[in-house]
């Protein structure tokens, strides 16, 4: 939904139709941009990190992260691994 409101392509809820706006706003500034969707298995070390600053608390730092699956992820989007998505 987020992508295709970016492009202009349907029409977002107005609680959050200004935020869609500043975003794309700022993604006419940057030459060559593009908003596209990208599903989580092929992008885990983002999906993780969502995950994780949900369930962190305010006093957290990163300097605290030794997280040895985080490593792993970040390993292997180095190497180009991704999951195989489950249907739905």
């Amino acid at each position: 939904m987020v992508i295709g409101a970016l492009q202009r392509e349907i029409e977002v809820a107005w609680q959050i139709k200004t935020v869609i706006k500043d975003l794309q706003s700022m993604l006419q500034q940057i030459e060559h941009s593009q908003a596209t969707h990208i599903y989580r298995e092929t992008n885990m070390a983002p999906d993780w990190l969502s995950k994780f600053g949900r369930s962190i608390s305010d006093t957290w730092s990163a300097t605290q992260c030794n997280n040895i699956d985080f490593v792993t992820i970040i390993q292997d989007d180095r190497i180009g691994r991704t999951l195989v998505r489950r249907g739905s």
